[in-house]
């Protein structure tokens, strides 16, 4: 009924690429993209509609979103509200007003201009107390809509991605490389250039065009975990280390990563200490100067990627560990999940990093190269 209602105006209250991903996500079962999905299709139908009507559509999806009035609505709680929450106030004014949202059907302005942090502005940032999300190939390619087919990646996982590289937090910023500036990425090596530049960048400007990505914020340097060796900001093995080593010197480290082959490396060999701590580990870069280093239990993540009803027992278990062992920042390798647990976290006031494969690079020497063939073999 709703969807007949809409008519042939559908599309002019909610982006079109939106309407496929947002159906997907509510027959995955997503609390919040439902709300969505009713709220653009009401969004749509505003116009022919009488207030009275409207008015109780709405208390229906306020209703779905009430804890008070489920049982299940623990995601709608907790998981992704600082997320999610906005875009559905945006919607559901967008509807109580029977406004047409053209900003929303044109994409963002691309006559604003975002602003791109160096290097070293990104460090300080990090070394300040921020937090950093790293948008680059494997999380633009997973929040593209139509850059991986449908089975290589969970709608919501896509969704989450969407939102979390829109999120504004204190403190928390997002990195991306600046698609007209290739001095910075060649400082970075020859290999990241070329890749970028052939591929990497067609898929940042058409998510840029889309409205995916905003082009109205500043951005932090994206390989900022990659060692820059040619240029005004170049730095050797030992500087780069410490540069890193200056964001977790006296801080109370939590490691959040997943049961792989390296997990013992970065903690240190660390050994549990509660059902959620890993800890007594030895000191690695960038932790060496570090207060305290725990681990979260590295069997309470998955691998892949997660379902949406698993996010809030995720989100829960980093905030428990955090809480228990006493960590202000925590350091997150976990592929594109570690960029939407990062704006989880740093949304809930905790500073969070996606570090990636940041171990690796400042271990030198071959294994820096195994993760930058741009990287030299000199140790």
């Amino acid at each position: 009924m709703l969807a007949d209602s809409a008519g042939s105006s559908a599309g002019r209250c909610c982006h079109a690429s939106g309407w496929l991903p947002l159906g997907r996500a509510a027959g995955e079962g997503s609390r919040w993209a439902t709300a969505a999905l009713a709220l653009c299709v009401l969004c749509e139908a505003a116009p022919s509609w009488q207030d009275e009507r409207l008015l109780e559509v709405l208390g229906l999806v306020d209703e779905h979103l009430d804890c008070r009035s489920s049982q299940t609505c623990s995601e709608a709680a907790f998981c992704g509200s600082e997320l999610w929450a906005p875009l559905v106030a945006s919607l559901r004014r967008a509807v109580a007003c029977a406004e047409v949202a053209e900003s929303v059907e044109k994409g963002s302005s691309m006559s604003a201009q975002p602003h791109y942090f160096s290097f070293n502005q990104t460090m300080a940032h990090l070394q300040g107390g921020g937090s950093l999300m790293r948008m680059n190939d494997g999380e633009q390619g997973t929040m593209h809509p139509g850059f991986n087919a449908p089975l290589s990646r969970l709608t919501d996982t896509m969704l989450r991605l969407q939102l979390a590289a829109k999120a504004e937090c204190p403190g928390l910023c997002v990195g991306m490389l600046n698609p007209d500036d290739k001095e910075a990425i060649l400082a970075i090596g020859p290999t990241h250039l070329s890749w970028w530049m052939d591929a990497g960048f067609r898929v940042t400007r058409e998510l840029m065009q889309t409205g995916h990505l905003a082009a109205d914020r500043n951005y932090c340097f994206g390989l900022v975990n990659y060692r820059p060796k040619t240029g005004p900001e170049t730095l050797d093995m030992g500087e780069f280390r410490a540069a890193w080593s200056a964001v977790f010197t006296n801080r109370t480290v939590l490691i959040v990563a997943p049961a792989d082959s390296f997990f013992n490396t970065r903690c240190g060999n660390c050994r549990p200490i509660s059902p959620l701590l890993y800890g007594h580990g030895s000191r690695i870069a960038p932790f060496k100067r570090a207060r305290k280093v725990y681990a979260l239990n590295p069997l309470l993540l998955h691998y892949s990627h997660e379902h949406g009803a698993q996010w809030q027992g995720v989100v829960q278990a980093v905030q428990e560990a955090a809480k228990a062992s006493g960590a202000t920042l925590v350091a997150v390798s976990w592929g594109t999940g570690a960029d939407i647990l990062v704006s989880e976290l740093a949304c809930r006031g905790l500073q969070a990093i996606d570090v990636g494969n940041l171990y690796h690079t400042l271990m030198g020497g071959k294994k820096a190269r195994n993760v930058d063939i741009d990287e030299e073999v000199t140790e």
